[in-house]
């Protein structure tokens, strides 16, 4: 198997990630859950993308809802701050995602 630089080089045209990029990859390549947060523009596609790329029928899952989905979904169930719709995604997150 070829190292993520090389996939990244190969399938991006980098030589380097981004801050954090390799530690999320390197721990998804270990097949350890991960959680990974980071900002728009970050580089989040690349760490869930190049995983799945480098496995053998394994699969890197990537929940990124969208910022409309978000402000509607907090008219919808009466949230008025951002802790209470973490709280919220938390408790119900089988259910968003079906």
């Amino acid at each position: 198997m070829d190292s993520p630089k090389a996939y990244l080089k190969k399938y991006w045209g980098y030589d380097t990630f981004r801050s954090k990029q390799e530690a999320i990859i390197g721990r998804i390549l270990e097949n350890k859950d991960t959680v990974a947060l980071l900002p728009t523009g970050g580089g989040k596609s690349v760490c869930y993308q190049l995983p799945a790329m480098m496995s053998d029928g394994q699969w890197a899952t990537n929940w990124e809802p969208a910022c409309a989905i978000n402000k509607a979904l907090k008219k919808q169930v009466g949230i008025t701050n951002n802790y209470q719709y973490r709280q919220y995604l938390i408790k119900n997150a089988d259910n968003i995602i079906e």
